[in-house]
């Protein structure tokens, strides 16, 4: 809608106040929706504790198999 059209269409109180209440519902939805959504920088910051985790775990076993190679000779 442009515009013109509706401000022609609703100049009523009662036809502003409904658009009105319109836009405010569709606001406190946007709204929660973006709450629901994780911070990009919270995103990062799990992405890197999982990357090192795996990394941990993988030099654990590195070091598990050296060993293990070293006391079977």
């Amino acid at each position: 809608m442009s515009g013109l059209s509706w401000s022609t269409r609703c100049s009523s109180a009662p036809c502003l106040l409904n658009l009105l209440d319109k836009v405010q519902k569709r606001a406190e939805h946007l709204i929660s929706d973006a709450r629901q959504q994780p911070h990009p920088q919270q995103l990062w910051r799990q992405q890197q504790q999982q990357q090192q985790q795996q990394q941990r775990q993988e030099d654990k076993q590195v070091l598990r198999d050296t060993l293990d190679h070293h006391f079977e000779q």
